[in-house]
């Protein structure tokens, strides 16, 4: 015969648990941290030039400032000065180089860079930004803003942020 081992409760007359809100309140403060990191606040105004169209997205997020590259119909934009002439949205015949690459815009966006680079030698708080905003009409072929991103990531622009109005 076998016999079943039971568990026998044991009785004793008062048992206190105490909460631990220590650990509770140290990770209410991670959470309170990593969602205060995670939250971006505020809202970014661009103007494009007349005659841009810019495509509709939808987006939470608002981006932080950085150099913007306007493409248009007639001309490519660095930060609001003129860089290059576009006729349709293409590059003109003897603009880009073998490797794709507009002549103008390398030269303008290796200025931006190198103007980054003193700033952060100077000043130690400051680092080098990868991002940059191209701002695009929505007609603009793939192979423009192709070009346009190359020469970016070209000098160093690798964090490309493509502007969009915001769909309500």
């Amino acid at each position: 015969m076998i016999k079943k081992k039971g568990f026998k409760s044991k009785k004793s007359g008062n048992t206190d648990v105490a909460l631990q809100i220590t650990s509770m309140a140290d990770i209410f403060t991670i959470i309170l941290v990593f969602l205060l990191k995670s939250f971006a606040g505020g809202t970014m105004t661009v103007a494009p030039s007349e005659g841009v169209k810019l495509p509709v997205a939808a987006t939470d997020k608002s981006s932080p400032p950085a150099p913007v590259i306007e493409i248009s119909e007639k001309a490519i934009q660095v930060e609001n000065t003129f860089v290059s002439p576009l006729a349709g949205f293409r590059f003109p015949k003897g603009e880009l180089r073998n490797d794709g690459i507009p002549q103008a815009l390398d030269g303008v966006l290796d200025k931006q860079r190198k103007r980054q680079e003193l700033i952060a030698k100077a000043n130690s708080d400051v680092a080098l930004d990868a991002k940059i905003m191209i701002l695009a009409d929505q007609r603009v072929p793939y192979g423009t803003v192709r070009s346009v991103i190359s020469a970016a990531a070209i000098h160093g622009f690798t964090d490309f942020k493509l502007v969009v109005v915001q769909k309500e």
